[in-house]
């Protein structure tokens, strides 16, 4: 009787270790949801929407898709994949008088570069290169290194359309990207295909460690809520997992829901 009495409480202690709280699951929840996002994008900008990599899409004025795109400016998208052994060219037209900038963002939704006139005053134009730190190419003199913290970055490039839009769209389209060398660009991590209407639920966590682990947090502090999304997917695997899925649907999708509403009205 009292081995099993031990046993027992072994067991609940395990179990109580294993259990996360409530407030974890909703601040995990949308910590690692701003990398699922990301990572969607990726898997279907290159299934449906015609992207290769390091080749700029021009789109047309008024031709994006996402919701509430800016109306005075002309749209150019692309991915930038870089290794030791290559670089990804970028070529911009001399553009003044006229708002413009190339964004560039990481696999968390990260700007890690943004080339305009006010960010590089005494290279606003021409050659630059997105290149790792310990990148081996040679570059010209006449090439503005530019350095990137990963290996796969998704740019957004926007060009005013001030009073002429023609003339924006004729800038626009002399934008150029185009890479030097070979790069190996690994494929995405496979996720669950989610709507904005029906986010995922707790197998989303399922290979969250994969999911970390395929893109660095540049941000410091985050180790915490790095451990908090590892412990929800080991917890997933045992009893908790209802009650964690349960948490996710009633709570953190409804409080992410909330903020994102706040964040977009308050534009």
């Amino acid at each position: 009787m009292t081995a099993f009495l031990l046993a027992g409480s072994v067991a609940f202690a395990a179990e109580n270790k294993e259990r996360i709280s409530d407030k974890d699951v909703v601040d995990a929840y949308a910590y690692y949801l701003g990398r699922l996002l990301v990572l969607r994008q990726e898997h279907l900008d290159f299934r449906d929407e015609g992207f290769r990599w390091n080749k700029i899409i021009h789109r047309p004025v008024g031709g994006v898709k996402w919701a509430n795109p800016n109306l005075d400016v002309a749209y150019s998208e692309a991915w930038v994949g870089i290794d030791k052994n290559s670089c990804t060219m970028l070529e911009v037209p001399k553009i003044t008088g006229r708002y413009y900038t190339i964004q560039v963002l990481n696999g968390w939704g990260e700007t890690t570069s943004n080339i305009n006139e006010r960010t590089f005053p005494r290279h606003a134009s021409g050659k630059f290169a997105y290149c790792l730190k310990d990148s081996t190419v040679a570059l010209g003199p006449d090439v503005e290194k530019v350095i990137l913290p990963s290996a796969k970055s998704r740019i957004l490039a926007r060009v005013e359309l001030g009073a002429d839009p023609s003339q924006a769209v004729a800038l626009q389209k002399q934008i150029k990207l185009y890479s030097i060398g070979t790069p190996v660009i690994a494929k995405p991590v496979a996720i669950q295909i989610f709507t904005n209407k029906n986010l995922p639920g707790i197998t989303a966590f399922d290979n969250a460690s994969a999911v970390l682990a395929s893109e660095a947090d540049i941000n410091p502090g985050m180790e915490e809520l790095q451990a908090k999304v590892r412990s929800i997917q080991n917890a997933a695997k045992g009893s908790e997992r209802t009650r964690l899925n349960e948490v996710i649907r009633t709570r953190a999708i409804p409080d992410f829901g909330a903020h994102f509403f706040e964040i977009g009205s308050s534009g």
